[in-house]
Order: structure tokens, then sequence, then C-alpha cells
């Protein structure tokens, strides 16, 4: 036999085992909730005896919360049973079982090219990163191909990864629609291994959690065990290629306490929007809306948006962030080879990749400054600036690395572009009417303090003309003069010619930056007296931008900078027209010839209220930054209004772990509304505080008589979900598989396909 009939032969065997790509098609779940079961959060132990005695049982619970899947007690459907465990005073929370779906577009083979590399310019960001071993990517899913030859060498594995089955091993069955292989294939098949094809990531360690049966769905229980799964074992982002598409916005208390857990422990956590919008689903699906995540939405080979990529921001929640190509994507098939897939399940392990990237240069970076980073460094492909459908532009590796390598996320680290002014001891300034002062600054540094008009401290600017940044750290006094009050000014009130940099606080405790006369922004942030608040200026290509505790809170599209070498003031002489500044204690001051995109975060902290409801207890979750800050502890207080800070205390010294559930003893309330309020202080430096009202207000009912009387609480709906069709032929393909793999013939199959493929 020649050589041309042993390799036509080889192809039509081959031909026939490895028939993998296939036709995957959407249809519709018929059921959103797991039959006889909820997710319940018992106030203690004494709740759920008493739950056992009615006839409840306990079927799992969700590792390091206080949650725990429920059957229901016999005789009740599980609306009855939800309506009645919602009217016990012992239960802080209850929900149906609901169920989530990988994302997956079905697709035809169509291009044999990753064309999603190129076009993000990973190949040119590869040769700043290629990863690193340190990292690892959580891929919560179906459970993957771990024998597949272009990931074995980056599968770990961990105790209890497949929530499934309750063991270590993660592995998909063989009767499994593969969907996360597909996934990891995108993010983290092995690169430069003349094997199939490339991942975004080269070296981070991949590990599958396996939280989603056969047909490729999976309850949202399972879902929250996944992610705390892949908390507990330190994985450095986590993707999360599925969800819930719905037309009503809703989360879920189970979900959102895991993916607040991961925020905490510092882990980037990217989520798919949703494939349904060509259906007419447009609203980003959950949890791709939550507040705690990314959700990246999809995109094709001409950077529009993919027509099936959901996009519509839900009602205080929100919308796309980022896209990144998911469309027509080439990735792993489980078993052996390739295929090309549609979906927004495509475009989030992009971006999973790209944060291990990250972080293998700037391992300081937050969740939050990532998100900060992949959206300034985004590509604008739709209308100007921020748009529903492609958020904030289509993800590029390259500038988003090349930005972050000119881009300390700590305010005090030096770099060739940036000087300092720390201590306020002399040297920089040309005119100082201003004492600096040891207990002033932040943290026990020395800063110092406008406590009056026409005390200033002046500084020769270091800045470039058209590009530049300024920050600092700033704490107001409670009383201010009634005029324009200057925090940083480099011609204060008189002529102001083209040039002019002026930080000013508003009547209204906002800050509002101008620059060149143009250029006018405000922050979204009322700044309270007594707190510290890191703020950044930047001005330069990509317009002035102001930044308050790390979050961009405004911009406006207009260049160019101040006149180099004049003067920046901190406060403003009166001789400039008479100007008067802010009353301050300014720490830190630092200027950069760079226009930077990421600030430090000075101590700072949000709450998010999961549910409007407590009976005798409330679940509390908050985040709070720590950028820059030691050991943070966090008081708990309950207010009747959300103003003032003036509440009864609930639980004092609480571990920022951003969870806790509080006895509502000490309030004396019947139906009536109260906001939850928490204190987060660094522990090192007790008087830096930062305090933050909940969102929404909570209703308490003490007693339970007031509680039965009382109607009973909305409950939120969900729509379908799309799936997809197992192929008939995997299954057997990937049987046959595993049986030959170890024989002989098996390794001839495997070293012909890749000869000959």
């Amino acid at each position: 036999m020649n050589n041309a009939t042993r390799r036509s032969a080889g192809l039509i065997i081959l031909g026939a085992l490895l028939l993998f790509i296939v036709k995957m098609d959407a249809q519709t779940s018929p059921s959103t909730y797991v039959g006889g079961q909820l997710v319940v959060l018992p106030r203690d132990g004494n709740a759920i005896a008493s739950l056992h005695a009615l006839g409840y049982t306990s079927l799992s619970a969700i590792t390091g919360t206080g949650y725990r899947v429920m059957g229901i007690r016999p005789g009740l459907s599980e609306a009855a049973a939800l309506s009645e465990l919602l009217g016990r005073g012992d239960i802080i929370s209850a929900d149906y079982n609901r169920i989530a779906r990988a994302f997956l577009t079905p697709n035809d083979p169509s291009f044999a090219l990753q064309y999603h590399l190129a076009i993000t310019r990973c190949t040119e960001a590869w040769d700043i990163t290629q990863g690193s071993s340190s990292d690892t990517i959580a891929v919560v899913d179906s459970g993957g191909d771990t024998k597949h030859l272009d990931l074995v060498g980056r599968v770990v594995f961990a105790a209890g990864s497949d929530i499934l089955d309750g063991d270590s091993d993660p592995s998909e069955t063989t009767t499994g629609g593969g969907h996360a292989t597909l996934v990891s294939g995108t993010v983290a098949a092995t690169t430069d291994n003349a094997t199939d094809v490339s991942g975004v990531d080269w070296n981070s360690r991949l590990l599958f959690v396996r939280v989603l049966g056969t047909n490729g769905s999976g309850s949202f229980s399972n879902i929250a065990n996944g992610i705390l799964n892949a908390v507990s074992h330190k994985a450095t982002v986590i993707n999360l290629s599925l969800g819930d598409t719905n037309v009503v916005p809703a989360t879920i208390d189970v979900v959102e306490y895991a993916l607040l857990a991961a925020r905490n422990a510092g882990i980037i956590v990217s989520i798919a929007t949703g494939n349904s919008a060509s259906s007419g689903f447009e609203t980003v699906a959950y949890p791709g809306n939550s507040l705690h995540a990314i959700g990246v939405g999809a995109s094709t080979s001409a950077d529009l948006r993919a027509t099936f990529s959901e996009f519509k921001k839900p009602d205080s929640l929100k919308g796309v962030d980022v896209v990144a190509p998911g469309q027509t994507i080439l990735t792993l098939s489980p078993g052996f080879g390739t295929t090309t897939v549609d979906g927004t399940s495509f475009s989030a392990p992009i971006v999973s990749g790209l944060a291990t990237l990250l972080k293998s240069i700037r391992r300081e970076y937050t969740p939050a400054n990532f998100l900060t980073l992949i959206r300034a460094t985004a590509k604008d492909i739709n209308t100007a600036g921020f748009d529903a459908e492609t958020g904030h532009g289509r993800v590029d590796a390259l500038n988003m690395l090349r930005t972050a390598q000119n881009n300390t996320v700590f305010p005090f680290a030096n770099d060739s572009n940036a000087y300092r002014v720390d201590l306020f001891n002399g040297t920089l300034g040309d005119v100082r009417t201003a004492t600096a002062s040891t207990t002033t600054g932040r943290q026990g540094r020395s800063g110092v303090a406008i406590s009056g008009d026409n005390i200033f401290v002046g500084y020769d600017s270091s800045v470039n003309k058209d590009t530049g940044s300024v920050e600092f750290y700033v704490r107001f006094d409670s009383a201010q003069p009634s005029e324009t009050r200057y925090i940083l000014t480099q011609h204060g009130s008189a002529a102001k010619p083209k040039g002019s940099l002026d930080l000013i606080l508003t009547s209204d405790s906002k800050l509002q930056f101008s620059l060149q006369d143009s250029g006018v922004i405000t922050s979204q942030t009322t700044l309270r007296p007594g707190q510290w608040y890191h703020v950044g200026l930047t001005y330069g290509p990509k317009g002035m931008i102001l930044h308050v505790n790390g979050e961009s809170e405004a911009s406006r599209l207009v260049t160019g900078g101040p006149t180099p070498a004049d003067t920046i003031y901190v406060g403003a002489p009166t001789a400039f027209g008479g100007a008067r500044s802010a009353r301050c204690q300014v720490d830190a001051l630092r200027f950069s010839k760079t226009q930077r995109i990421i600030f430090a975060s000075a101590l700072a902290t949000k709450i998010w209220s999961l549910s409007s409801r407590a009976i005798n207890a409330v679940n509390v979750s908050w985040t709070a930054l720590k950028n820059d800050t030691t050991g943070v502890l966090v008081n708990i207080y309950a207010d009747m209004d959300s103003s003032g800070y003036d509440g009864v205390l609930l639980a004092s010294n609480v571990a920022n772990d951003g969870q806790e559930s509080v006895a509502l003893d000490l309030l004396a309330t019947n139906g009536d509304p109260f906001y939850i309020y928490v204190e987060a202080y660094d522990s090192s430096f007790p008087s830096e505080r930062a305090l933050a009202y909940s969102d929404t207000a909570f209703q308490g009912f003490s007693p339970l008589a007031a509680l039965l009387s009382s109607s009973a609480p909305a409950t939120d709906q969900f729509c379908l979900v799309s799936s997809w069709h197992i192929p008939r032929v995997l299954p057997w393909l990937r049987l046959a598989r595993e049986y030959i793999l170890d024989k002989e013939i098996g390794r001839l199959f495997t070293r012909l396909y890749y000869l000959l493929g």
C-alpha cells in the first residue's frame, strides 16, 4: 500500500470515528426550577428542627453559608411551600431552586482560523505576557473533557469540584454535550504545542467545576455551590457561561451571596450575557447582569454586535460591560479536535483569559480595577462612547496590558512618569503658606490642612501640556464657605485663560472638574465630611476623566491639558480674583505625565440589598474595598431613614467577609420600613471610616401576628432559557475513545488524526 492509499484509508477511518463537528439546536426548557425543592435560609438550628418536624427535609447545604436546599413537606406544591416558609418569622430567605442553562447558540463549522485572537490583539499581547501557572481559571459549567489532549496538561483536580456527584472528578459523562470543553478550549487550550487550537491564556491552570447536567441545565443552588467551591480553592478567575434569560429583572439570593464572596476574595467573575436577543429576549440574562460580575456580550468578526447577544439593562441591575468575539469561534471539541460554535458562552472565556493575563503582571488589581481597565481600553465599535448593545466596546488585549504596565494601582508605587509629594515637606512648592501636620494626613502620615481663605500650597507642574494626571487623598470639613470652594486650581477664579485646571467642591458636596474653560464634569458621588476619598483627575487622548475611590465618575471628550510649568495649587490664593478654598485635609499628592486609567481607593464600602423583607433578622451583604488599607472591620446599624447615619448598632467589629446575619431585637418595628447601613473602618487607623446605606428599605415584622396579617411579598418571575440538543453521535464517539485510547489502535488513531488533520 503506497503512502497516498494509506493516507486515504486513515482519513476514511477517522472520518467514521471522529464525526464530532455537529449541529446544535436551540430548545426551550420545560421547567424553570427543580421540582420538590426550595432554597432556604433558616434563622438558626431551632428553625431547621421546626421545619423537619413539619415534614420538610434537608437535602444539601450551600457550602460556607447558612443556605440549604430543602425538600418540601408532603401534600404541598412548590408555590404553597414557598408561601408557607415566607410567612414564618424564623426564615430569613426562601425561593424556588431555580434552573440555569449553558448559553450556546447552534452553528455549523465555517472557519478554520481563530480570528478572535487576532481581532482582540492577543497575538501582540502575548509578547508582554502569556499568563502564569500561579493562576487558576475555574470553569463552572457542565464538567469538561479532562483527557482532551489539548487540555490535559492544564487540568487540576480539587476536592468536591463535581457538585453533582459530590466527588473530586469533574469530568463530564460521555452522554454530555461538551459545553465546558468548548468554553475551556477558548480560554485555556494549550498553546504552541502543535495541537488543535490556541487559548487566550497559555499557562494558567484549569479547574472544571461541574454544576450542569448532561442536558446542559442545573439548579442555581448547585451553581452557588460551584462558585463557592472555586472560591475555596483560590481561583483567580471564575467563568460562568450560563444563566437564566428573563424579561423580568431578578436576582437569586444564594447566587448573589456566592458572587459577593468571590468579589470579596478578589476573584474576577466573567459571565455570558445570553443568546436570545434574536428571539425577542433582549434583556441581559442573570447572573450576567449582577453588580458583582462582568457581563460579556458577543461581537462578530466585523466588530458588530452578534444578533443573538442580549444587551438591554435590567432595572436596578446592569447591562453589557464589554463585548468579545462570540460568532464562528473555533474551539476544542470533546474527544478529539476542533469545532466552530457561536454564543456569548465563548465571549466570556475570552475576558476570563484576559483577566489572568493581567493578573500575571499586575497581581494587585482587584475585580473593580480590572473592570475599570477592560472598559477603558476596549475598542469603541458602535455609537460613540458607551452604548447598551456593546457596552464600553470590544475588548483589546494589547491595549489593556500596555495600559496596565503604566498604571500601578497603589498611589505610592514609583514609576518613571510620576513624582510624589507624599509628605508635603517643602522641596517642590514655589508658594507655601499652609503648614504640614503629622496629624492631618491619612493613616498617620503628614498632610496639609486648608482651614481658611488664602491658606494654600503651590507645586510646580510636572505634567505635560496634553497628557497628565493628578491624584491625592482628601477629607472635607463639615463647615464650608458659601461661595465656590477650590480644592485644586491652576489660575483661581481670575480670567482663567485656556489651559486652566480647576477642581472645586460644589454646594451639594460633589466634585466638579474643569479643564481649558471648555470641559466641565461633575462627580456622581456625594462626598460626606470626615471621610477620606481618593480622587484622580486625568486628561489626554481619552478626554478628561474624574475618578473617586477608584471608580470612573464622569468623563468628557475634551483633549489637551493645562499650560505646562504653571503652578498647581492645593487650595487657592485670594489674589486669584478673591478665590476661596475648600476646608479640607489633603494627603499623598501625586502628578503623572501619563493619562492614567486605574486609580486606587481610599477605604470605601457599598451595601447590597438582596431583598426588602426581614423578620426579626436580616441578612446583610456588603463589599469594602481595601486598597492601600490594612485590615478592615465592619459595624452594622439599622436606621429608620437613609440619612444622618444615626441608627441603632446591631453588630460590631464584624470581619470584612461581606456577609452577616444580624438580629433585629433592638428595633421596635411592627411592619415599619427601615434601612441598614454599614460602617467600615481601618483596624490600624480607627479614625479612617467609610459608611454606606442599603440601596432599598427593609420591612421588619414583630410580633409574628403582624406578619401574618400583612400582604404577601411579590415573587420574581422568570422566563425560559435556551439549551441545546446533545448530538447523538457524540456519546458513542467519546465512549469509543475511552475504550480504545489505552490500546495500540487508539494511540494509532490519535497519531493519525494529528498527522493527517
